[in-house]
């Protein structure tokens, strides 16, 4: 998996999270990212596989 087709998927599901987050009064944004990430991990192995450094870079660059 490229690191632009990681960026895709981490782009779209910010966007899903602060949809969430605008939607719902109930969870926190935090919350709701942490529960994307984990679908994401799920989905895409070769993401969960990141260092946590590249993942917080690639994640704030989407």
């Amino acid at each position: 998996m490229t690191e632009t087709e990681i960026l895709k998927i981490m782009a779209e599901a910010k966007r899903q999270v602060e949809a969430d987050a605008r939607a719902s009064k109930a969870y926190r944004y935090e919350d709701m990212r942490e529960r994307k990430i984990k679908e994401i991990y799920v989905f895409y192995p070769e993401i969960a596989e990141l260092t946590a450094g590249k993942f917080k870079e690639l994640w704030d660059a989407a």
